[in-house]
């Protein structure tokens, strides 16, 4: 960066003619600045002159302009330099010229002045450390010049080298006028690449003209820089397979520059930017490992990440406590100011760190660009009362889901506290469509994430990542059509960008393919495919596993020893699988049934959920979910504070239920049997939750379908479902009890009823029959 900030000056004509490390400062923003220009030099502009300069803008002849006037030359020229006359470098020039135009102290003219040397006649003017052969002589300064202080900060950032003596004045100049060329055998110089030595050595070259342009030294360093990216990204694999890019992968994600930049440019005056697309379009890599890096070289943001889960407002509320202060909270707490920063993948946020040949500016309380909160949104954050008592996650779900505008609120205090923008990155939205079962929850959550950030004035920024096939079912609020009317569309990569993907990251590594027709054939196979990527990936990671490292090449015999792209990832999956004892085996297909849902789609579960009620051991499950996680067919995610078995687990990719054939077969073998499981357990968990009441049980018919469909089960039914069948199966028997007795009690009642009326029938009868007995006595007696 510093070199880079050189180039650019150099390119104004400006030689900054006191580099040191105390004139680079790395402000909160992260970005390097070389500041105090008080000394500068205007060395010549454009081509004017060149026939007479060398490459630095060396003059045969000294030059005699005031360092008033050179130093005024300087900020016009940093000034030009913002407006846009700096080449290619727009970046790094339009920070030059912010460091430039700041006001610079106006210096008497001493001998000494501490370590600062300045004579008499201004032409011996610098920091006696870092002062280069012509600075001592008072001969003409240059960019020249810089290159020797530059030099001499390499040796002390790279290796913690001085040639020369930092204290002394004269013992300096005598050191550094000596005739003889800088020593470049130091034993502390040889752990360092034979390339940065011979510059640094260049650097150091008493004729100015002999070193090396702030170009050359930029050109040197950037091939240089790969070179310790690469044992990383050796020991890493320069292909991701079926996991998601993230931040630390940034060095590695390349093909997507042009949806970068456009993500970027318009997350500057949109709040909200939702990145639609097809499954293994790269949306989550994208976000992670595109966006948000591009955002940090800008300036510091606090990065929040979730995806929904069965539990959104739980999800966001986690995020939130993991990015509280120690000893403090921002949830009720305004005296924090330690802060713990999560982000996407938990990786530590990049912050403005103290290093050799740098210091932190101490100055800048605030990045250019960086927003701060207004008081009052703060304020209303610290005041809500049930926030401020809140102290568990749960507790702040609650609050979250019940006045879905705290979001808003609560990381709009984050970004006031920590003086930095804040994004919320909500991965794979949909989750909210096919795990959570409560539209209420569903509808808040998504009006609450939609609505987080509405300002772009706001330091708060949103990405919503979500499958364009799920667009219809998320976009059931205003807040989210207003916001879904903005979308921005991540198609699969253009042929060129698929290029891009499958070539550079060996060249990182200097390894390439042994036949180059191969990339066009891997890109040809995918043709047309929604998981293009998945596809390749997981085809060049199984060929970054066979290379030649000898030779140093991806080899085309064992592209067609795993059967192409096709056949890649099936070959993977199966080959895990064919590791696996029978036993083993029909454990693996009830894990992954389990983490496929009834709608043909990818589940998140807890170990626990995915354990329970499995036919085998806890110690054989464990031991299968270990070899499909090692296996890379299931992610695994440990949550923060839960145990072992807390842990979440989910199918690598969608693509896993699209293009293996193995279980693509066992979802339509199991199709019926997942749907049922899916309503009997979504049946038992609301029973359950409801305390148990018996009116919530399944009866009758339904009852003994359930149970039909649960004989037919190649698979365990969770341990919730096969609880609540049994007490719907308890109170169903006892049912029949009461039913059997009340009919028995019935019978009797009616045997009871049927002899009382036998026997007054029986009395009527004989009272009937003595009647006309003693009527015919009479008649007789009569007669």
């Amino acid at each position: 960066a510093i070199a880079r900030a050189l180039d650019v000056a150099h390119g104004a004509g400006i030689a900054h003619a006191d580099l040191k490390p105390e004139n680079v400062l790395i402000p909160p923003d992260g970005r390097v600045r070389v500041v105090d220009f008080g000394l500068a030099r205007v060395v010549g502009r454009g081509d004017e002159g060149a026939a007479d300069r060398g490459p630095h803008g060396v003059e045969d002849a000294d030059a005699d302009d005031d360092a008033d006037s050179d130093a005024d030359g300087a900020r016009d020229a940093g000034q030009a330099a913002a407006r846009g006359d700096h080449g290619d470098d727009g970046d790094d020039a339009a920070e030059l010229a912010l460091a430039m135009a700041r006001p610079t102290e106006r210096r008497p003219r001493r001998v000494v002045t501490g370590q600062r040397v300045q004579s008499e006649a201004p032409k011996v003017q610098g920091t006696p450390a870092y002062m280069a052969p012509e600075q001592w002589r008072g001969q003409a300064v240059s960019g020249a010049t810089d290159i020797w202080a530059l030099g001499l900060m390499l040796g002390e950032m790279a290796a913690h080298w001085r040639p020369f003596p930092m204290r002394g004045k004269e013992r300096v100049r005598e050191a550094v006028l000596a005739p003889v060329a800088v020593a470049l055998d130091d034993e502390q110089l040889e752990g360092l690449p034979a390339d940065l030595v011979q510059l640094i050595g260049r650097c150091l070259a008493h004729e100015p003209r002999q070193r090396p342009t702030a170009r050359e030294v930029v050109d040197v360093l950037e091939r240089l820089l790969p070179v310790a990216g690469a044992e990383q990204a050796l020991a890493q694999g320069p292909f991701r397979g079926l996991l998601p890019f993230s931040d630390r992968h940034a060095a590695l994600f390349f093909g997507r520059e042009a949806e970068i930049a456009a993500a970027v440019e318009r997350l500057r005056s949109e709040p909200v930017l939702p990145l639609v697309g097809p499954s293994g379009a790269g949306k989550t890599s994208l976000a992670h490992a595109g966006i948000v890096p591009r955002l940090r070289e800008q300036e510091q943001w606090t990065v929040l990440s979730l995806r929904p889960g069965r539990e959104p407002f739980i999800a966001l509320a986690q995020q939130l406590m993991r990015s509280q202060p120690r000893g403090g909270s921002d949830i009720g707490n305004s005296n924090a100011t330690t802060i713990v920063v999560g982000d996407a993948q938990g990786a530590e946020e990049p912050g403005a760190q103290q290093s050799s040949g740098a210091q932190q500016s101490s100055g800048e309380q605030q990045s250019s660009g960086t927003h701060q909160s207004s008081g009052t949104h703060s304020q209303a954050w610290r005041n809500e009362p049930a926030l401020a008592k809140a102290k568990t996650v749960e507790e702040i779900a609650e609050q979250l889901a019940a006045r879905p505008e705290l979001i808003s609120l609560a990381l709009r205090s984050m970004a006031a506290r920590r003086g930095r923008r804040v994004l919320l990155i909500v991965d794979q939205l949909e989750e909210v469509c096919t795990l959570v079962s409560d539209e209420r929850v569903r509808r808040r959550f998504i009006a609450a994430v939609c609505g987080a950030a509405d300002d772009r004035d706001d330091p708060l920024r949103v990405i919503l990542c979500m499958r364009d096939d799920y667009l219809g079912r998320i976009a059931e609020t205003p807040q989210a059509r207003e916001v879904l009317s903005r979308l921005m569309l991540v198609r699969t990569p253009g042929r060129e960008a698929l290029e891009q993907i499958l070539r550079q990251p060996l060249e990182l590594l200097d390894y390439r393919y042994d036949d180059e027709a191969l990339v066009d054939e891997m890109i040809e196979a995918v043709r047309g495919e929604p998981a293009a990527l998945p596809l390749l990936q997981v085809a060049t990671s199984m060929l970054w596993e066979r290379r030649d490292g000898r030779e140093r090449v991806v080899r085309r015999r064992d592209y067609e020893a795993i059967g192409g792209v096709a056949g890649a990832l099936a070959q993977h999956a199966d080959a895990v699988l064919a590791e696996l004892s029978p036993a083993e085996l029909q454990l693996a297909r009830e894990i992954l049934l389990r983490l496929v849902s009834a709608e043909g789609t990818r589940r998140v579960l807890t170990r626990e959920r995915v354990a329970e009620g499995l036919s085998g051991a806890h110690a054989d499950v464990q031991a299968v979910l270990t070899r499909l996680v090692e296996g890379r067919l299931v992610n695994a995610r440990q949550l923060p504070g839960a145990s072992e078995d807390g842990g979440e687990l989910e199918l690598t990719h969608e693509s896993l239920v699209v293009r293996w054939a193995r279980l693509r077969r066992w979802i339509e073998e199991s199709r019926e049997e997942l749907r049922f499981l899916a309503e009997a357990r979504q049946a038992a968990e609301l029973w359950q939750r409801r305390g148990e009441r018996p009116s919530e049980l399944w009866s009758g018919e339904a009852l003994v379908e359930a149970e039909q469909k649960l004989s037919r089960c190649t698979t365990q039914p969770p341990e919730v479902v096969t609880a609540f069948l049994a007490a719907a199966r308890a109170i169903e028997q006892a049912s029949r009890v009461r039913r059997r007795r009340a009919l028995s009690a019935l019978i009797a009642a009616l045997v009871l009823v049927a002899g009382g009326a036998s026997i007054v029938a029986y009395i009527v009868v004989d009272r009937s029959r003595q009647v006309v007995e003693q009527r015919r006595q009479a008649r007789l007696r009569w007669a």
